[in-house]
């Protein structure tokens, strides 16, 4: 039986079994026998484009916390003769554009597909976002949200982040109310150092990179920067020319809460 309606209605479309038939009528239903059908996820951003679930993937993951606003404040700079400060929890998130055939990070690729035998999925979604074939985002975020245990001076490694867990990115809206972004990782904010979770400009060392960066070195920017950058979104966000086209803007009025790391069976296999 399924009932809709409110308190002040009084029929209700109600669907009967008849000897392997359905019929579907409207009729008094008891109140304390309705079944209302919750939506399980919210659209938004410009022409909702990101789509936010009301619960996160399961009740296995691992919280990670986002720095909190001493540690931010202690950590403010100036870097290249600008500001580079920690304070707007509104600029929480930024995009990372595919390039070549593999989309997301080549060695996130290549990865995955060793551990996995399988390609991962990839599809452009609305406004042109990268989501896998269960609608989940494509995204790079620190080190630390894989392993809490990575050191300064480590070398970040394709062993240690790609295909061994995914993530819900945790936000909340001027209400308090959470909502749960679920992602895969396909690439890292290496420029996290040495909280490993936000962008401070300063980099982990990194054996892929060209050119190499040494611990803590700091990647200029070209004006002042006040965010809470906790991840990026992969997509074709730009064409030929590097022209903004796809407007996958519109979240300002959220911010980070946290984020969740979820192992999978692949997790083990850090060391190896």
């Amino acid at each position: 039986m399924i009932g809709y309606g409110t308190s002040s209605c009084r029929k209700y479309l109600n669907a009967v079994e008849d000897n392997g038939s359905v019929f579907v009528k409207w009729e008094a239903v008891p109140k304390d026998e309705w079944v209302i059908e919750e939506p399980e996820t919210l659209d938004t951003g410009t022409n909702g484009w990101l789509k936010l679930h009301y619960n996160p993937q399961n009740n296995n993951g691992e919280e990670r916390e986002i720095p909190k606003r001493t540690y931010r404040a202690s950590i403010a700079y100036t870097n290249n003769g600008y500001s580079c400060n920690f304070e707007d929890e509104s600029y929480w998130y930024t995009f990372q554009p595919t390039s070549g055939t593999k989309l997301i990070n080549p060695n996130a690729y290549d990865r995955i597909l060793a551990l996995t035998g399988t390609i991962p999925s990839m599809q452009f979604g609305i406004g042109n976002a990268l989501v896998d074939d269960s609608g989940y985002y494509w995204v790079a975020v620190g080190p630390r949200v894989v392993n809490p245990s990575h050191q300064p001076n480590e070398e970040i490694t394709p062993l240690e982040m790609y295909g061994v867990g995914s993530v819900d990115i945790v936000i909340k809206d001027i209400d308090l109310n959470d909502y749960y972004i679920h992602c895969n990782i396909g690439g890292t904010k290496q420029h996290t150092y040495d909280n490993g979770i936000i962008q401070t400009f300063k980099a982990y060392p990194a054996y892929t990179t060209s050119p190499h960066y040494s611990e803590g070195e700091v990647y200029p920017i070209t004006s002042n920067y006040s965010g809470v950058v906790a991840v990026e979104f992969f997509g074709a966000f730009y064409n030929d020319q590097n022209i903004w086209v796809n407007p996958v803007d519109g979240l300002n009025s959220y911010s980070v809460s946290n984020i969740i790391f979820y192992k999978n069976e692949y997790y083990p296999t850090l060391t190896n």
